[in-house]
């Protein structure tokens, strides 16, 4: 351990423990991108998104205005969170703020969409991080992740030649401009 790391109470140090995990995954996947291994770099995204430790309660997000077909892909990861944690039950959780939690899914929405073409996958996590940054949209990170998100979106609607969809991504895009 550095000795910044031996100064820190408890509480700070397990946050700080907390940034080192999602950075070394972050890192894991951009080098698991760049040798090739696109389906090992989203599994190790995934991971911090089932691994992420949260209350129900901590992020005030209403998922109801999800689409079916995202509730059923937010269950499946659910029990998948479940499953791992009873057949590894020493596995250590960690915290990740909306922010982190929001470039994390839009880092999943790229690789998507780039390189699978699921664009269904894709609108699923960029929609909820959108979601996720909605609660903090005067902070100047938060704007640029939601115009990032928007402009993905506005590439997935295009290619499903939805252009009411794309009318409505533009507005919201000219609304973080003028913010």
């Amino acid at each position: 351990m550095d000795q910044t790391s031996l100064l820190l109470q408890p509480q700070q140090q397990n946050e700080f423990n907390d940034k080192y995990i999602i950075h070394f995954l972050w890192v894991t996947s951009d080098q698991l991108v760049s040798s090739g291994e696109i389906l090992n770099a989203i599994k190790c995204l995934e991971t911090l998104i089932i691994f992420n430790e949260q209350n129900e309660n901590e992020h005030e997000i209403d998922y109801q205005i999800l689409h079916k077909q995202f509730k059923k892909k937010e269950d499946k990861i659910k029990k998948k969170k479940k499953k791992l944690l009873e057949q590894q039950p020493n596995l250590i959780p960690f915290k990740m703020t909306p922010t982190e939690e929001a470039i994390t899914r839009i880092k999943i929405a790229e690789l998507l969409f780039n390189y699978t073409h699921n664009y269904n996958d894709s609108r699923f996590y960029l929609e909820k991080a959108s979601l996720l940054l909605s609660v903090d949209q005067q902070s100047s990170t938060s704007l640029d992740l939601q115009t990032k998100i928007s402009s993905f979106l506005i590439d997935i609607f295009l290619y499903g030649n939805q252009i009411n969809l794309i009318k409505q991504e533009i507005k919201k895009g000219l609304k973080y401009s003028k913010l």
